[in-house]
């Protein structure tokens, strides 16, 4: 696998990032927190997805990247000469993890699952494989010696993939034991087989005599069918005399009703009829009264009007007399009002027209004024800094000494160390007398402005007083217009009112003469309106009379039709004995046929029964068959897989012996190549303790310096990516 190219947007601290991988050894530099371990993260998150990460999903996106950016991370890297890109992206508010990979620039898949199980594929590795042949976290690299013994074996046997066969033999023994258990349940099976073969015997024997009993049960069925049949024929034949009784009872039934409404309607129709009599002497009164009562109508109209016109006069006198208030008010407030702008012009007279330059000129230079302090607090904030690192350097020769080495020249002090102190010191005293005039100088510029700020600030509140003055003289003179027309109109209103009183008052209201009206009125439209009444009901008269004659005619018809409804009664001589033997016949009859087809029916269905139970207990012996062929077959994957798991383990034994060489060995030549043959030999223990090889004798690492036990650890991690790498088919390009 070689790494061609990364391209990083908004992950963890990095907001942009391109990168090109040269095929060679590369090395990333810079202070703590700058984003090394991120790109390195990077990689393995853009291949791996979450599970790569060193922290939470909602921590991956960086802080500082809005709602709707993406985090984003792509890669192209190449495997066995083929160029491939994974692109990973978080998307959305909510994060929503989106992945693709692509061959050539075509599309490979798409979706976490599918990408996974691709690059799975690809690299032959799953992301526990990738971090120990690929990479190295920080403080990784002497994890594995740092182990107690005991884990140390088996996390090195986890690593090189040995747990993979341990899993494969505890799958063996399942397998060994599950065709263990099958054999048992088909041997316990296969005992039924004799009692299987006895059932069937029984059952062929014991159809014969149930066949025997249905062939009898068929003769009593056929029996009992004619008899039923008889009953039935003489049953239909009563059923048909008490059906056409019935009906012609119903229909004489339904003419007694008939008459007996057409009856009660008559009755009523006769009395209405004379109560037209009654209601017809009461329209002639009526007339006579209405026509004493003509011309009271317009008497109501003439003394109606005056009324309203007395009425108006009141409302007119109310509303004259508030415009006459409302006209005094008014003439109060124009008068407040010419005050109050005789007042605003005084007080708008004594600010200049030129305020709004005025301020304008005071910001420009307050503005200037604030740069100034900046530029001079910038400058004395970094000669303060260079104080501070003058000051650090001279604690740190201080510290030295005159027989220390210097760190960048990497000789000692001697001799040169007073004059070096001496040269910081005098430095450190002219930076300060620098940094004493700034201060001054900043100072004096603070002052100045703080001034400049206090005549700007009351500028500002006079330019405001004037803005408000103008909206104040503004609003005042139009409202003087609104009351001096207001004024006007109050005027013209009040000289018409008093015009309409003085006509109002020459015609008199006599409130008597109209009660006396109103009352004739009110009588006259009661007498109308119940005339009306009456001449709708003398309207019916004829339709009333019309009726009567109707309803008689339909009687008489009915009378008829009653008498001869009695005599088919009498005619039909309908017998309800008869009917009730016939039924009792007819239903005894019923009841033997459904007994008889019952019994023949349940034969039937034992037959069926016994016929189905034969067939099934047959299956049940090919079943045995067919359980004795897999019971041999079970047995033998039984002694397969038992043979199987053996190999395994002692394929796993062998394994397990060759790791601890083949790593020393390839360790061993990478301690030699690296130390340019200081160290040519390492050795791994039965408890898989690195050991190195000094003047003839093998010891722990722990007996070195840090950086040479860095450097065994690097070359056994190394050893190990280089085993898993060749086994996978990969190269070791990126590590």
């Amino acid at each position: 696998m070689r790494l061609i190219e990364l391209e990083i947007n908004n992950f963890r601290v990095i907001k942009e990032a391109r990168i090109e991988f040269p095929d060679a050894v590369i090395g990333i530099i810079g202070r703590n927190g700058a984003g090394k371990t991120s790109i390195i993260e990077a990689i393995s998150w853009a291949i791996y997805g979450n599970q790569a990460a060193r922290t939470g999903r909602d921590q991956i996106k960086s802080s500082f990247a809005g709602p709707s950016e993406e985090c984003r991370v792509s890669l192209r890297f190449e495997v066995r000469g083929e160029e491939y890109q994974v692109i990973r992206r978080l998307v959305g508010k909510s994060d929503r993890a989106e992945v693709e990979l692509y061959r050539s620039g075509q599309s490979e898949s798409v979706g976490i699952v599918d990408t996974k199980d691709h690059v799975g594929q690809l690299l032959g590795l799953d992301l526990r494989g990738f971090l120990t042949s690929f990479m190295a976290r920080q403080q990784e690299l002497n994890a594995l010696a740092d182990l107690q013994p005991s884990r140390r074996k088996d996390h090195l046997a986890m690593m090189l993939g040995v747990e993979k066969l341990d899993k494969a033999i505890v799958k063996a023994k399942e397998d060994a034991r599950q065709y263990g258990k099958d054999s048992e349940f088909l041997e316990r099976q296969l005992t039924q087989k004799d009692s299987v073969e006895s059932a069937i015997k029984e059952i062929d024997q014991n159809l014969i005599t149930i066949q025997e009993e249905f062939k009898a049960s068929e003769s009593v069925l056929k029996d009992s069918v004619v008899s039923k049949r008889q009953a039935a024929e003489q049953f239909k034949v009563q059923q048909d005399k008490k059906t056409t009784f019935d009906l012609v009872k119903v229909e004489l039934n339904s003419i007694g009703n008939r008459l007996e409404t057409i009856e009660g309607e008559l009755s009523r129709r006769k009395r209405e009829q004379a109560n037209l009599l009654k209601q017809s002497e009461e329209s002639e009164k009526l007339q006579v009264e209405l026509k004493s009562l003509e011309g009271c109508r317009e008497r109501f109209d003439q003394l109606n009007e005056a009324r309203l016109k007395a009425e108006s006069l009141k409302s007119t006198e109310k509303l004259l007399s508030g415009q006459k208030d409302d006209l005094a008010k008014l003439e109060s407030r124009i008068v407040a009002l010419r005050k109050e702008e005789t007042a605003n012009q005084a007080e708008m007279a004594e600010i200049p027209e030129s305020i709004t330059n005025r301020i304008e000129q005071g910001e420009r230079e307050l503005g200037e004024e604030r740069e100034r302090y900046g530029l001079a607090h910038g400058a004395a904030e970094a000669n303060r800094r260079e104080i501070e690192k003058l000051r650090s350097q001279l604690q740190s020769v201080e510290d030295l000494g005159p027989g220390s080495i210097c760190d960048r020249c990497q000789r000692p002090f001697g001799d040169d160390y007073s004059s070096i102190k001496e040269h910081l010191e005098t430095e450190v005293a002219q930076i300060n007398k620098i940094q004493q005039q700034l201060d001054s100088s900043l100072a004096a510029i603070r002052s100045e402005g703080e001034k400049l700020k206090l005549s700007v600030f009351e500028l500002q509140r006079l330019g405001k007083k004037r803005e408000e003055l103008e909206i104040r003289i503004g609003n005042g003179t139009r409202a003087l217009e609104d009351a001096s027309s207001s004024r006007e109109e109050l005027l013209e209103s009040v000289d018409r009112l008093s015009g309409e009183l003085k006509m109002a008052a020459e015609e008199p209201f006599e409130r008597k003469k109209f009660e006396a009206a109103q009352k004739e009125m009110n009588r006259s439209d009661h007498l109308q309106r119940e005339l009306s009444r009456i001449q709708g009901i003398l309207s019916r008269r004829a339709e009333i009379e019309d009726s009567i004659k109707s309803l008689s005619g339909q009687q008489a018809e009915l009378i008829k039709q009653q008498k001869d409804t009695d005599l088919k009664l009498i005619e039909l001589n309908w017998d309800p004995d008869s009917y009730t033997t016939a039924a009792s016949k007819f239903e005894d009859a019923e009841v033997c046929f459904e007994q008889a087809r019952g019994s023949n029916s349940a034969l039937a269905s034992r037959i069926k029964g016994m016929l189905s139970d034969i067939e099934g207990k047959k299956e049940r012996l090919a079943d045995f068959e067919r359980a004795s062929l897999e019971l041999d077959q079970s047995r033998d994957n039984r002694y397969h897989i038992e043979k199987l798991a053996s190999l395994l383990a002692e394929y796993r034994t062998l394994m397990i012996s060759r790791i601890r060489p083949t790593l020393a060995d390839l360790a061993s030549r990478l301690v030699s190549e690296m130390t340019g043959g200081k160290y040519n030999m390492v050795e791994l223990d039965e408890k898989y303790n690195l050991r190195l090889l000094d003047y003839g004798e093998y010891f722990e690492v722990n007996r070195f310096s840090g950086g040479e036990k860095d450097l065994a650890s690097l070359c056994l991690r190394l050893a190990i990516s280089q085993m898993l790498t060749q086994a996978v088919g990969l190269d070791q390009s990126f590590i």
